[in-house]
């Protein structure tokens, strides 16, 4: 003779989990700003294709004679426009269809990029 068994009734309270803060940033992230590119001229797009619209604008970044126009921030995470109107007349035309600033900046909106003040 054996004693009934009970059901036991589970919890619909979540369950709480502490998690130790860690200090900015949250995210795994290696610095390769001072890397040196070993072949900066390798194609990063394959054969037959059209470069898109990152790699145009890392062909645009690694480029020495525009540093003065467009250039990467000192930590490596991100890219600033110098000069607007010499990046606008001098290098848009060159690389992207567009010859409008605005135009470029809500492309770059289009791929993830987000403006830093």
């Amino acid at each position: 003779t054996s004693a009934p068994s009970k059901q036991i009734k589970k919890s619909r309270r979540p369950v709480k989990v502490y998690r130790e803060l860690r200090p900015a940033p949250y995210y795994f992230y290696i610095d390769r700003s001072r890397e040196v590119d070993e072949d900066a001229l390798a194609p990063l797009s394959p054969p037959l294709c059209t470069p898109n619209f990152v790699i145009k604008l890392h062909a645009i970044l690694i480029r020495e004679d525009v540093k003065n126009t467009i250039a990467w921030m000192p930590h490596g995470r991100a890219w600033k426009v110098i000069d607007p109107a010499e990046f606008e007349t001098r290098i848009l035309p060159q690389y992207y269809m567009q010859r409008n600033i605005t135009s470029f900046h809500r492309q770059a909106n289009g791929w993830g990029f987000r403006r830093i003040l």
